[in-house]
């Protein structure tokens, strides 16, 4: 089968949120009509296109989080679907998680997002290499797909690290002065400072970063809201995402 472009991923992305539940499936909807209009409005206002793709990112960490709750991981009670600092604080976390990967995982694992249409429901799925009794190289599938940990030192990283040269590498003194300004780019975009009024340059780029953000979101929405089981990896992130922002309670440990 040919590999699906990056549009067609996301149109079954779109319609795979279709089958989510409760209030984390109206922001996931919601997230996706966000981007269709910011696409639809980037040539007659840049500015308002702007706002409504920063506005899809946060709509789709929304569903994220209520997925969490609806499933009651343990201190996603900490999570708050309209705090706008933990909602811009999602992707910048997703980035440090893939740079912690980039660099333990092994290459011959070669781990890919794969669209599995198969069975009754079509999800989305991890495949990686792995070794089999035989010592065959093959194509294995987590089930769930994140129910796995990621170990450093023989301990569960927190992808401190990482969340560190991230910071570094953005200018800021800390990841959270960094995801606050993320955050505070929203406010840029609809009031006057003593510069002048908005204006943003770079509108396609934007937008189309701002897509896959949204869509990079989405897919792992789609990867934990289907499943009741409390998938060990979805734990393992949501406990380092809460110690990055000082929400991680004393008496547990990561």
């Amino acid at each position: 089968m040919e590999p699906l472009t990056d549009e067609e991923y996301r149109q079954k992305i779109a319609a795979f949120v279709e089958n989510a539940h409760g209030h984390a499936k109206h922001c996931a909807r919601s997230a996706v009509r966000h981007m269709i209009r910011a696409l639809k409005l980037k040539d007659d206002d840049p500015e308002m296109a702007a706002f409504r793709a920063l506005t899809a990112e946060e709509e789709a960490a929304s569903a994220l989080f209520h997925s969490l709750k609806r499933h009651r991981y343990k201190l996603s009670e900490q999570l708050k679907p309209r705090d706008h600092i933990q909602k811009a604080s999602v992707y910048p976390f997703f980035l440090a998680v893939e740079g912690m990967l980039a660099k333990g995982v092994p290459r011959e694992a070669n781990p890919q997002l794969e669209i599995d249409e198969s069975g009754v429901r079509p999800q989305i799925r991890i495949k990686v290499r792995d070794h089999d009794k035989e010592g065959i190289l093959r194509w294995v599938y987590p089930v769930p797909p994140l129910h796995f940990n990621i170990h450093i030192d023989n301990k569960l990283t927190d992808f401190s690290e990482e969340l560190t040269d991230l910071a570094s590498r953005r200018n800021a003194k800390t990841i959270i002065d960094y995801v606050r300004r993320r955050a505070n780019r929203r406010n840029q975009l609809l009031f006057a400072s003593d510069k002048g009024v908005p204006n943003i340059e770079g509108i396609d780029e934007f937008v189309s970063e701002q897509n896959k953000i949204t869509y990079a979101i989405l897919s792992v929405f789609l990867m934990v809201d289907p499943y009741p089981k409390k998938q060990n990896f979805v734990e393992q992130c949501l406990n380092a995402f809460l110690k990055m922002l000082k929400l991680f309670p004393k008496e547990f440990s990561v």
